[in-house]
């Protein structure tokens, strides 16, 4: 689906048909195709949701998801590959819609998605609610980790992503994250 001519509001996104909504998001007013994942992403968005699976297990005041919209602003709807929010989110959500704001932790892993467009969709959460945005580089093995605030940090192998003061007690290592990549 080419790009549209004029500005879409989430609103009139979210009321297309479901067909016109499959696999596509909303950047900038902009329907977006997402790209079909390579097995890497597949493979890293499993394993980050699994640690952060765990970590809900311990802690159950968070939640993971995997793929899911958030209405991040009116003309903003993103689906991160791996979100986490806090359980109390759920309970001022209207079941029927999709999500609103955005999650506590975005991950987005890159594989078929331009660098621009991971970069738009990253400063999307940040200004509209996320407390930082995981990006995941296959090809590099590296994870760089951005918070609201303008920092951030790269992460390689041998390193661990921690977020102490968003979620304490987490932590995932590089070297198991990338095992046999």
């Amino acid at each position: 689906m080419p790009a549209t001519a004029t500005a879409l509001t989430a609103e009139q996104f979210l009321a297309l048909p479901e067909e016109q909504q499959f696999r596509r998001e909303l950047i900038h007013g902009e329907i977006v195709e997402m790209g079909n994942a390579r097995l890497k992403h597949e493979v890293l968005k499993a394993r980050v949701n699994r640690a952060l699976s765990r970590y809900c297990d311990q802690f159950p005041a968070f939640e993971v998801f995997s793929e899911t919209l958030f209405v991040a602003s009116s003309e903003d709807a993103c689906i991160p590959d791996v979100s986490l929010v806090k359980s109390d989110w759920l309970g001022s959500s209207d079941w029927e819609r999709q999500g609103q704001g955005a999650p506590l932790i975005a991950v987005e892993v890159v594989s078929s998605e331009p660098a621009t467009r991971v970069n738009q969709k990253a400063e999307i959460y940040l200004t509209c609610g996320s407390a930082s945005v995981w990006t995941v580089y296959p090809e590099t093995r590296t994870v760089t980790i951005e918070y609201p605030d303008g920092r951030s940090r790269r992460l390689h192998l041998g390193e661990e992503i921690d977020e102490p003061e968003i979620i304490p007690g987490f932590s995932l290592r590089l070297d198991s994250l990338f095992e046999g990549m």
